[in-house]
């Protein structure tokens, strides 16, 4: 039955783009509407939860160590050693690390953007305290210490089904049906991946679907059948991400409360 639905939208997939009411007419001819609608919105969520790690953190962080510039009304240079190479931390309107010669001795000057100058500050929090404005000081080394608390990177997540699926290959002439093994959702760094894992002669082949699902309908071997199965996936893997969101939404507030009083001075 699905496979006589998918055919009669053969010309339908090799669009760039399906509309959404497409999507849906498909699905909900295929019995499987309800589902898809709540893989979209457990999808959503897990794609939200991206503000809360990587550069989006960093940058939200350097946003709210920025409220206290200037860090200091002398520019100080502090030598650094990493390895063979000397380098310079500058403690001034604002906070960067450079090349110790260019900075020292050619006085080269830097305005690093939000996510610089916050992992300049994670990473250099012990050498800049001493340096920083003494009416700053104690609030700077309380934003220090929660946002070295904060979580970067997501946590490795893997999720896995094992059965006997069906996918379908709606990207040639010929709409056909092929046995799938296992799915798999698995993150990587920032993001998400929905693998489908087929074995062949002994090998075994992954298979990686775009994430959104909205294209997981109409790509290349589509898991339109088992949107159920994927619910339950794609909920699991939100519920083992949620606490370090929760955690570094908490986190984020936090310092946001610190940091109050100099956000509001800059907005008068």
């Amino acid at each position: 039955m699905v496979g006589e639905i998918l055919k009669k939208y053969k010309r339908t997939f090799a669009q760039i783009f399906l509309p959404r009411e497409v999507v849906e007419k498909i699905c909900k001819e295929c019995g499987v509407l309800d589902s898809f609608r709540a893989c979209e919105g457990f999808w959503k969520k897990i794609e939200a939860s991206g503000l809360y790690f990587g550069d989006n953190l960093l940058f939200e962080v350097g946003k709210i160590f920025s409220s206290l510039k200037p860090f200091s009304y002398r520019r100080i240079v502090v030598p650094l050693m990493e390895g063979d190479a000397k380098k310079a931390l500058v403690v001034g309107g604002s906070i960067y690390v450079g090349d110790y010669v260019k900075i020292a001795y050619l006085r080269r000057r830097y305005a690093p953007q939000e996510v610089k100058l916050a992992k300049y500050i994670i990473e250099y929090a012990d050498e800049i305290r001493p340096y920083v404005r003494r009416s700053i000081r104690e609030d700077f080394s309380e934003l220090c210490e929660l946002a070295r608390k904060l979580r970067f990177s997501p946590p490795h997540i893997e999720i896995s089904r094992k059965g006997d699926f069906r996918v379908w290959d709606v990207g040639r002439k010929i709409i056909t049906a092929w046995k799938c093994d296992e799915f798999l959702l698995e993150s990587f760094t920032y993001s998400a991946s929905f693998i489908l894992v087929m074995r062949k002669s002994g090998k075994v082949l992954k298979y990686i679907l775009p994430a959104d699902t909205k294209f997981m309908l109409r790509d290349v071997l589509s898991p339109i059948e088992h949107y159920d199965v994927l619910q339950e996936m794609f909920k699991e893997y939100y519920d083992k991400l949620s606490d370090t969101v929760e955690n570094n939404s908490r986190i984020l507030r936090e310092m946001r409360e610190v940091a109050a009083p100099y956000i509001l001075s800059e907005n008068i």
